[in-house]
């Protein structure tokens, strides 16, 4: 069943107005349940996910993981591909039964993930849902909720997932689109929002569903004060659904910390959204050990430096001390 997306009437509130943004519980997985067995879903040749018959919540068809050696990995994960819009939210849901193995060194965790691909095919992003590892043989609810997907994604699918050593099982996956703040954002071109020299842009990040309503109904804008403090408010430069922008040169601003907003109007001058960032303008650059630089250098005392290193799962001293005798500067670990 395809997205319903309304956008309501203007609601007057005393002498204020405001656009409401509703979202129906519309579901984009198709035998969430696996009652159809494969049907929709694309399963790995690995041997580890099946379909069984009892193997579901309450007795039902499921998706059914096993794997009892340690040191075996699941080369693929079962997936199905969905019709998502990006610039739009969701949340993904599912029912889950962990059991970890009892095996010495086994680790095991069970998710829902969705993720996103560009046009060239490749891995661009993904969204977690709450990881468990064992449920006690109860069934348990995850859920997971996306940002706004990237304007440049083109594939996405969902996926139940079960990593490490022990059995699992999935029923009842959904996915909904969620009531969307066509105002995102608001961010600058410059390290911690503070400039004391050259130009600065200002982004805010949309989420319009142009589908519904055209970007003509709205209008954007960005408000600043002047060094006499009184309020500049200026069109945006560029426009479209997922963002808007302007470019300011720093001398035009004054000193200080103060306001930069955003505003999405309709056309009758309603406000749809806003968001607003404090900037601050200094006489010369702050003293700091660490700084990102107008070319987006990371620069420690005084010097560019180039971060090399690794992502990781999980961080122990042994791997850390392994680490500090290579050539790499920095680790970045998915868990905590």
């Amino acid at each position: 069943m395809p997205a319903m997306i309304k956008l309501a009437s203007m609601l007057a509130l005393g002498s204020a107005c405001a656009s409401v943004w509703v979202v129906s519980a519309s579901e984009f997985v198709q035998n969430g349940g696996f009652g159809e067995g494969v049907k929709w879903w694309s399963i790995p040749p690995s041997g580890l996910y099946k379909f069984e018959n009892n193997g579901g919540y309450n007795g039902s068809q499921g998706l059914v993981f096993r794997n009892t050696d340690v040191k075996k990995t699941a080369p693929g994960y079962p997936g199905q591909a969905l019709k998502l819009k990006p610039g739009q939210q969701y949340k993904f849901t599912g029912r889950v039964r962990a059991k970890k193995s009892s095996a010495e060194g086994a680790e095991f965790k069970v998710f829902m993930l969705i993720d996103v691909k560009g046009a060239d095919g490749k891995w661009m992003c993904e969204y977690w849902s709450e990881t468990v590892s064992d449920t006690s043989n109860d069934w348990i609810r995850v859920n997971g909720k996306t940002s706004p997907l990237p304007p440049e994604g083109v594939t996405f699918s969902v996926r139940p997932i079960a990593v490490g050593a022990g059995e699992a099982a999935f029923d009842e996956l959904s996915v909904e689109q969620l009531e969307t703040d066509p105002v995102q954002a608001i961010a600058s071109s410059v390290y911690r929002d503070t400039a004391w020299t050259g130009k600065v842009r200002f982004d805010a990040h949309l989420a319009i569903d142009t589908g519904r309503t055209p970007i003509s109904a709205f209008k954007a804008s960005f408000s600043f004060p002047d060094d006499k403090g009184a309020t500049v408010k200026v069109p945006a430069e560029s426009f479209d659904e997922l963002g808007a922008a302007i470019t300011i040169d720093v001398a035009e601003l004054p000193m200080g910390a103060y306001p930069i907003s955003f505003e999405l109007r309709d056309l009758t001058n309603a406000l749809i959204g806003s968001k607003t960032l404090t900037f601050t303008r200094t006489a010369e650059r702050p003293a700091r050990k660490v700084w990102i630089d107008e070319h987006n250098r990371c620069v420690i005392a005084g010097k560019p430096f180039f971060p090399l290193g690794f992502y990781h799962s999980n961080i122990t001293p042994e791997i850390l001390d392994i680490y500090c005798k290579g050539p790499f500067n920095c680790v970045l670990p998915y868990m905590s």
